[in-house]
């Protein structure tokens, strides 16, 4: 069946205002239309889905939703010829890292083929509302909006279930990951210690029982925690000063890198490294803003005694730094010596006392702690092309100096 093309610009103007895809099946349940970015995907990840849907819609048209993990939502109704309108997926709010990555490995899809935005309820059921008024010329009520949406609460962990887990985790004597280790592993994260995973090197998760229970398969388990542990790693990192792009944009990386691991041995290898990535880009960002550091404060030490010959020693004292590796952090980030920098502002302070006062040259010279008028004046002729003489004549401002 055709869908016609007032409807069909109708449901892009929704996919415009509410950045949410459309996908429409007819009753044999073949895709149709697609409206939105669904770049490279299967209609076999969503056929679970539409089956689903379909059921719910009954002997009516809907509209109906499935929830997913009680987080991922997928709206849809029937029109007159019983072709499914299928709207998703959206999340009623921000997702976990770990919630995105069960969602995508459930439906066989990756993070490059589909964005999944974050609306409202209420922004969900007004589209679901909109499109089915449209499309089948037809009200909806609220009650039934509401009523289609409740969350169910059969995923929810009941404390008979919590117990019972506990006790037989007890009995099982199924160990943990120690919070210690834990621990050390954050603390080597923040301080960016890449030695510390580099000379674990040797050591695995030996027994799958350190993960307790958390899925039926051991691939599971060991992708599950690559999980939980990128998130923690990831966080840590932000604290520590890794910018919060860089940190996500290398989470999304290693979990495409997860999706391609053939055994558990590989997920293992990639924590590992992902880890040991994670720490050298905190260490680097630290050594950065340390060298920054550094710098400004030669700056500062500097022109705050502009008039005097101080020594790189001096300042790398007051840092508690050698005078060697303090030089080699101020040339590589000056791209000149210290020297060259203090010459320099002092050439750019005696210049204004050339063109703003009555001090003789060699006065000037004498001021800002050059050996000589005639070194000041090679100095100054090297960095401004033309002799102290030549540049006041050039630019002293006399009715300032007649004021004076």
């Amino acid at each position: 069946m055709a869908i016609s093309k007032i409807n069909q610009s109708f449901l892009e103007y929704l996919y415009l205002t509410f950045q949410v895809g459309c996908q429409i099946y007819d009753s044999q349940n073949k895709l149709i239309i697609r409206i939105g970015d669904f770049t490279n995907i299967k209609f076999s990840a969503y056929e679970k889905t539409v089956t689903n849907l379909r059921n719910k819609c009954g002997n009516g048209k809907g509209p109906v939703v499935e929830v997913d993990n009680d987080m991922f939502i997928f709206g849809a109704f029937l029109d007159d010829g019983n072709c499914l309108y299928l709207f998703g997926p959206v999340a009623w709010s921000t997702p976990g890292i770990e919630q995105m990555f069960e969602f995508y490995q459930e439906y066989g899809i990756s993070m490059k083929d589909v964005k999944i935005p974050v609306k409202s309820y209420e922004e969900i059921m007004n589209m679901l509302a909109l499109g089915f008024i449209q499309i089948n010329h037809e009200k909806v009520s609220d009650t039934d909006l509401m009523g289609n949406g409740e969350r169910e609460n059969n995923d929810i962990v009941t404390e008979e279930e919590l117990s019972e887990y506990q006790s037989k985790r007890s009995i099982m004597d199924i160990e943990r990951l120690g919070q210690l280790e834990e621990a050390d592993m954050c603390r080597a994260i923040a301080i960016g210690d890449v030695e510390y995973f580099q000379n674990r090197a040797g050591r695995t998760v030996s027994s799958l029982k350190v993960l307790g229970d958390m899925a039926q398969s051991n691939r599971k388990k060991i992708e599950y925690l690559f999980v939980t542990v990128q998130a923690q790693v990831r966080m840590t990192a932000v604290n520590a000063g890794l910018s919060f792009s860089e940190a996500c944009d290398l989470s999304d990386l290693y979990l495409h890198k997860l999706e391609k691991c053939k055994n558990n041995d590989e997920i293992l290898n990639l924590m590992r490294n992902m880890r040991i990535d994670y720490a050298t880009r905190v260490r680097r960002e630290k050594q950065n803003k340390r060298r920054n550091y550094y710098v400004e404060f030669c700056k500062d030490y500097i022109a705050q005694r502009i008039t005097k010959n101080i020594r790189a020693s001096d300042i790398a004292d007051h840092l508690g730094v050698s005078t060697e590796y303090l030089s080699k952090v101020f040339s590589e980030h000056e791209g000149m010596t210290m020297t060259e920098y203090r010459i320099k502002m002092k050439l750019k302070a005696a210049r204004n006392q050339l063109k703003y006062s009555q001090y003789s040259i060699a006065e000037i010279a004498e001021y800002f702690s050059f050996s000589s008028p005639s070194r000041f004046s090679a100095y100054f002729k090297k960095e401004f092309g033309m002799t102290p003489l030549n540049y006041r004549k050039e630019n002293q401002v006399m009715e300032f100096i007649e004021k004076k």
